[in-house]
Protein backbone atom coordinates (compact mmCIF):
# COMPACT_ATOMS: atom_id res chain seq x y z
CA UNK A 1 0.00 0.00 0.00
CA UNK A 2 2.78 2.81 1.23
CA UNK A 3 5.15 1.66 -1.36
CA UNK A 4 2.56 3.26 -4.40
CA UNK A 5 3.20 6.41 -2.20
CA UNK A 6 6.61 6.91 -1.40
CA UNK A 7 9.67 5.27 -2.22
CA UNK A 8 11.48 2.29 0.23
CA UNK A 9 15.15 3.66 1.46
CA UNK A 10 15.13 0.74 4.10
CA UNK A 11 14.22 -2.72 4.67
CA UNK A 12 15.03 -4.73 7.32
CA UNK A 13 14.74 -8.45 8.59
CA UNK A 14 14.65 -9.05 12.41
CA UNK A 15 14.69 -12.00 14.42
CA UNK A 16 13.28 -11.16 18.08
CA UNK A 17 12.05 -13.33 20.68
CA UNK A 18 11.06 -15.72 18.64
CA UNK A 19 8.92 -13.05 16.18
CA UNK A 20 10.06 -12.58 12.87
CA UNK A 21 9.83 -8.78 11.84
CA UNK A 22 10.23 -6.77 8.90
CA UNK A 23 11.36 -2.81 9.48
CA UNK A 24 10.93 -0.59 6.58
CA UNK A 25 11.68 3.09 6.09
CA UNK A 26 10.29 4.61 2.86
CA UNK A 27 10.27 8.26 2.10
CA UNK A 28 7.26 10.35 0.96
CA UNK A 29 8.33 13.21 -0.89
CA UNK A 30 5.24 14.68 -1.44
CA UNK A 31 4.84 15.36 2.16
CA UNK A 32 8.80 15.14 2.80
CA UNK A 33 8.91 12.51 5.56
CA UNK A 34 9.89 9.36 6.33
CA UNK A 35 7.39 6.59 7.04
CA UNK A 36 8.82 3.79 9.55
CA UNK A 37 6.69 0.57 9.51
CA UNK A 38 7.08 -2.62 11.70
CA UNK A 39 5.59 -5.85 9.88
CA UNK A 40 4.60 -9.07 11.69
CA UNK A 41 5.67 -12.26 9.61
CA UNK A 42 2.14 -12.37 8.03
CA UNK A 43 2.01 -8.28 6.59
CA UNK A 44 0.28 -6.87 10.00
CA UNK A 45 1.10 -3.55 11.19
CA UNK A 46 2.60 -3.44 14.48
CA UNK A 47 3.42 0.38 14.47
CA UNK A 48 3.99 3.37 12.01
CA UNK A 49 5.96 6.33 12.88
CA UNK A 50 5.62 9.58 10.78
CA UNK A 51 8.77 11.58 10.69
CA UNK A 52 10.66 15.18 9.20
CA UNK A 53 14.09 14.49 7.64
CA UNK A 54 17.00 15.12 9.85
CA UNK A 55 20.27 16.95 8.59
CA UNK A 56 22.13 14.46 8.03
CA UNK A 57 19.65 12.17 6.09
CA UNK A 58 19.87 14.13 3.45
CA UNK A 59 21.83 11.66 1.35
CA UNK A 60 18.88 8.95 1.25
CA UNK A 61 17.28 11.80 0.14
CA UNK A 62 18.78 12.21 -2.87
CA UNK A 63 18.94 8.38 -3.28
CA UNK A 64 15.23 8.05 -2.46
CA UNK A 65 14.62 10.80 -5.41
CA UNK A 66 16.98 9.41 -8.14
CA UNK A 67 15.36 5.89 -7.57
CA UNK A 68 12.12 7.51 -8.15
CA UNK A 69 13.26 9.74 -11.25
CA UNK A 70 15.05 6.22 -12.41
CA UNK A 71 11.63 4.66 -12.26
CA UNK A 72 13.52 2.16 -10.05
CA UNK A 73 12.14 -0.06 -6.91
CA UNK A 74 13.96 -1.63 -4.05
CA UNK A 75 11.95 -4.44 -4.74
CA UNK A 76 12.95 -4.67 -8.58
CA UNK A 77 17.02 -3.75 -7.53
CA UNK A 78 16.77 -6.86 -5.25
CA UNK A 79 15.56 -8.89 -7.58
CA UNK A 80 18.10 -8.27 -9.84
CA UNK A 81 21.50 -8.93 -7.94
CA UNK A 82 19.19 -11.80 -5.84
CA UNK A 83 19.51 -15.51 -6.85
CA UNK A 84 16.45 -17.08 -4.63
CA UNK A 85 17.96 -20.78 -4.55
CA UNK A 86 21.02 -19.78 -2.21
CA UNK A 87 20.19 -16.94 -0.75
CA UNK A 88 17.88 -14.49 1.35
CA UNK A 89 17.73 -10.65 1.94
CA UNK A 90 17.60 -9.63 5.46
CA UNK A 91 18.88 -6.05 4.92
CA UNK A 92 19.01 -3.21 2.44
CA UNK A 93 19.39 0.12 2.20
CA UNK A 94 20.29 2.96 0.12
CA UNK A 95 23.29 5.55 0.71
CA UNK A 96 25.62 7.76 -0.90
CA UNK A 97 29.23 7.85 -0.36
CA UNK A 98 31.84 9.78 -2.26
CA UNK A 99 29.45 10.90 -4.94
CA UNK A 100 28.56 7.78 -6.04
CA UNK A 101 24.65 6.91 -4.69
CA UNK A 102 23.74 3.41 -4.42
CA UNK A 103 21.48 0.64 -3.19
CA UNK A 104 23.29 -2.18 -0.64
CA UNK A 105 21.74 -5.28 0.23
CA UNK A 106 22.41 -8.00 2.47
CA UNK A 107 22.08 -11.53 2.14
CA UNK A 108 22.50 -14.41 3.79
CA UNK A 109 23.68 -18.34 2.69
CA UNK A 110 24.55 -21.55 4.50
CA UNK A 111 28.01 -19.62 4.07
CA UNK A 112 27.15 -16.67 6.35
CA UNK A 113 26.55 -13.10 4.97
CA UNK A 114 27.46 -11.06 2.26
CA UNK A 115 26.69 -7.88 0.59
CA UNK A 116 26.15 -6.38 -2.80
CA UNK A 117 25.51 -2.99 -4.31
CA UNK A 118 24.34 -1.44 -6.96
CA UNK A 119 24.77 1.64 -8.46
CA UNK A 120 21.55 4.05 -8.97
CA UNK A 121 22.68 5.92 -11.99
CA UNK A 122 24.03 3.44 -13.89
CA UNK A 123 22.49 0.45 -12.86
CA UNK A 124 25.21 -1.49 -12.46
CA UNK A 125 26.75 -3.65 -10.00
CA UNK A 126 29.38 -2.46 -7.71
CA UNK A 127 32.48 -3.83 -6.90
CA UNK A 128 32.57 -4.70 -3.38
CA UNK A 129 36.46 -4.17 -2.20
CA UNK A 130 35.51 -4.59 1.83
CA UNK A 131 32.75 -4.53 3.66
CA UNK A 132 33.25 -5.08 7.32
CA UNK A 133 30.57 -7.63 7.78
Amino acid sequence: EYSNKAVIVEFELEFEKGNTTYEVTLYQASSARFIELLVDQNGSLIELEYNAPELDEQEEIAAAELMRHKGYTMQGLVRKMHDPAHQYLIEAQLEQDMGVTYMVATFITAQGRHKKAIDLATGKDLPLLRWGN
